[in-house]
């Protein structure tokens, strides 16, 4: 993808919102303007033509239409009150009204516009994060995947390949969301690796692809204004295929023990961990294994087989989510929980760097041991006791 660089880009973020939007409401702009303006009704569910009742339709101001036409960010408290005063967050307003248009902003990928300092590898992490919570997914961990290959090698390699191709299958912003951070991640491990290529290739292509949808080609006002989407998505994959190896590595000893980099994504069941570790104890055993003793199904004496690693791993294979039916399905944000979210990731981040005395004691001991988050806390306690 080449790219064509301008600070305008940016614009084009409200304008694909818009889009949308337009499409939903049939290019009736009159009745975008007069609905999603208004404030949420309390009794009645929102139903476009229908409520918020739109009234006569001429009352309303082309809120929308200047977005379109100028690139205005809806996402912030400046748009007046159609009836009364005050000021509102048009951009809450309408995710209030229709959940799912949330996404179609794309503030997720704001932070890589900049291209003086582009975003720390572990905000890419912190994306797939959300992705998989929001999915409902687990990520196989590297030394279990490091075992799969080497016992199912032509398995792992279908499973990898129909998760990038399900990904890129009519994608919406959710997919491009977590592909570009798949990018991220794998650039910064392994600069244009053949592997870090393909994740570019797939988040390339899946660009392509949503550039082709409906909403861009409704009529002629989408036409005109979705000329820059390839401007737009083009910039984001420059920046990661040039500087994301460059993204400074994070202090958080937390995202250095828990980093993962493949592409085997399982079902968030409540077994995941113990299967996770027993295929890992195939390949390795950490060190706090030997200080405490899991009772778990999967394996009878102290540790697992090779037997028994392979029947966990088989458990997690008959669970990845690889076809593009299971990657439609993941849960709705609000536009005011995301941005907490960032938030709450930009000021750890800049309370770690600010802090002398990080990391502490009970920070490096979790790093040293290894103990997977949530496997079971009585091994951290375990641990602890003793150091």
């Amino acid at each position: 993808m080449s790219r064509v660089a301008t600070p305008s880009l940016l614009r084009q973020a409200p304008r694909i919102w818009v889009c949308r939007l337009l499409f939903l409401y049939q290019s009736d702009w009159r009745l975008l303007n007069a609905q999603l303006m208004q404030q949420v009704d309390p009794i009645h569910e929102f139903e476009i033509g229908r409520w918020p009742a739109p009234g006569t339709l001429n009352w309303a101001p082309p809120v929308f239409d200047r977005i379109l036409e100028l690139g205005t960010d809806p996402d912030m408290n400046s748009f007046s009150e159609p009836i009364g005063d005050g000021k509102f967050n048009l951009f809450e307003r309408v995710a209030l009204h229709i959940p799912a248009s949330a996404d179609w902003l794309f503030n997720a990928l704001r932070p890589y516009f900049d291209r003086r300092r582009p975003p720390p590898v572990s905000y890419a992490s912190f994306l797939i994060g959300r992705c998989l919570q929001r999915a409902r997914l687990r990520r196989l961990g590297d030394t279990a995947v490091f075992f799969a290959t080497g016992a199912l090698p032509t398995d792992t390699r279908h499973i990898t390949d129909a998760t990038l191709h399900a990904l890129g299958q009519n994608p919406e912003p959710f997919h491009l969301i977590f592909l570009a951070a798949l990018y991220h991640e794998r650039q910064w491990h392994e600069p244009n690796s053949v592997a870090a290529n393909s994740i570019g290739n797939a988040f390339g292509d899946a660009c392509s692809q949503f550039q082709k949808r409906d909403e861009f080609n409704a009529s002629p006002e989408a036409k005109r204004a979705s000329k820059e989407n390839h401007n737009f998505f083009a910039e984001i994959y420059q920046t990661i295929k040039r500087h994301g190896h460059r993204s400074l590595r994070p202090r958080d000893l937390s995202w250095q023990a828990e980093r993962t980099t493949n592409l085997i994504f399982c079902e968030d069941s409540s077994d995941f961990e113990q299967a996770d570790l027993c295929v890992s104890l195939g390949v390795a055993t950490p060190l706090w294994f030997y200080l405490a003793r899991l009772i778990t199904r999967f394996w009878k004496g102290d540790r697992p087989s090779r037997e028994e690693s392979l029947s966990a791993l088989n458990l997690l294979f008959d669970q990845a989510a690889c076809d593009e039916g299971r990657w439609k399905k993941y849960d709705l944000i609000s536009p005011a929980v995301e941005r907490a979210s960032v938030e709450a990731f930009f000021s750890r981040e800049a309370a770690l760097n600010r802090d002398p005395d990080y990391p502490r004691k009970e920070e490096i001991m979790k790093f040293t041991f290894g103990i997977p988050p949530g496997l079971c806390s009585s091994v951290r306690e375990f641990v602890a006791e003793r150091h």
